[in-house]
């Protein structure tokens, strides 16, 4: 399957030697997001240069970065990695790069991280397992509409109503 490309980058994969440059998105609340070589801007996104190493034996993909100041693992045990989003990027030649350069490697998800000197991640080709973290009760979730309220929209009207629920596991009170 072709597809067209950059003029930099058709000059890039015309050239006998082409520098790598690959792309490391993690999906955490302020997004990280890392460069493996200088700090450069893909789809109107600043990727920052790091030390990082991306494997993958035997299918199983890992991704194992200094951790700077400690400032990787500190998001990493501060917001988990179960749930988050994790895509690898793979471009060639050398900047200002366009959006459909990119061969994108993986979109998946995060999975166990060891934190050390390194972080090291493992990712997984799939999308991401949803966990709950909005919890429907107060002080965090206290804006429930007032039972009986009505919406209407161009399907329908709608009465929001409490759900009753029987005291007995039989359904029925007993007296």
């Amino acid at each position: 399957m072709s597809r067209p490309v950059s003029t930099a980058h058709g000059t890039a994969l015309a050239e006998t030697l082409t520098r790598p440059l690959y792309l490391v998105e993690l999906g955490f609340p302020v997004p990280v997001r890392l460069s493996s070589r200088e700090t450069t801007t893909w789809n109107s996104l600043l990727w920052t240069a790091a030390s990082f190493r991306l494997s993958m034996p035997a299918g199983n993909w890992t991704l194992e970065v200094f951790n700077e100041a400690l400032l990787l693992g500190q998001t990493v045990l501060t917001h988990g990695t179960a749930g988050r989003t994790a895509k690898v990027y793979h471009l060639t030649g050398e900047g200002p790069f366009a959006a459909d350069d990119a061969e994108q490697l993986l979109d998946g998800e995060m999975g166990q991280a060891d934190i050390g000197l390194t972080v090291r991640i493992t990712l997984k080709p799939r999308p991401p397992q949803r966990s709950p973290r909005i919890y429907f009760n107060p002080p965090t979730f206290n804006h429930l509409p007032p039972d009986g309220l009505i919406i209407t929209t161009g399907a329908g009207t709608t009465e929001l109503t409490t759900k009753k629920r029987s005291l007995s596991p039989y359904g029925a009170k007993r007296g």
